[in-house]
């Protein structure tokens, strides 16, 4: 039998005083809490609970181990609570990589509802633009803009959304070095920035 089981259906037993009390507390029946506490006694190799027809009575072992398991069981419900709270409630530093022109208003803004949502999370955020590893360099995520075959396979990756890129220009500089019409043209151009990565 399952021994921490046993040990709560005997603290409910002494504390109600009655194994058809606990056993409707546990939902289980009364042959079966009795069962429990047998073989509790059984393992621990002495009784615990002086029974009668009219009234149980815990015998001083069984005070001891009540007073005992009593505590490791309140403490095990407060580990349990601490353990949901911190599954539910995101804590300590998120590290993420994000590209250079990720550095905008729009992904502030993105930044301060996950703060407001999640205060206890510390963010950590690369926007060096460079290509990072992972799992070397202790990055939780990485914002990528990238065509899913061009992916690592040994990335797991998820489409968040969709990003659009414009090709812009001012006005004076498109009348001095002409409109072009496809991307390998800029090479030819005289602006100093217009650097074309494959």
């Amino acid at each position: 039998m399952d021994t921490l089981v046993s040990i709560k259906i005997f603290r409910l037993v002494a504390e109600l005083g009655s194994f058809s009390s606990a056993a409707r507390r546990m939902s289980i029946s009364t042959a079966m809490a009795s069962k429990h506490v047998i073989d509790l006694e059984s393992k621990l190799g002495t009784r615990l609970l002086n029974r009668t027809s009219r009234r149980l009575s815990l015998t001083e072992p069984g005070a001891i181990y009540l007073d005992h398991s009593r505590r490791m069981l309140d403490e095990l419900n407060e580990v349990e609570a601490v353990v949901r709270n911190a599954t539910t409630s995101p804590t300590g530093v998120l590290k993420v990589s994000v590209p250079v022109w990720m550095a905008n208003a729009e992904f502030v803004q993105l930044l301060s509802g996950y703060q407001s949502a999640f205060p206890e999370v510390r963010l950590d955020i690369d926007m060096s633009g460079r290509q990072v590893n992972l799992v070397e360099e202790g990055f939780d995520l990485a914002l990528r803009v990238t065509s899913r075959g061009l992916l690592p396979s040994t990335l797991v990756a998820r489409p968040i959304g969709k990003v659009t890129f414009r090709l812009v220009g001012s006005r004076a500089y498109l009348r001095r070095a002409g409109y072009p019409s496809m991307l390998a043209e800029l090479a030819r151009t005289s602006c100093p920035a217009c650097v074309i990565h494959r």
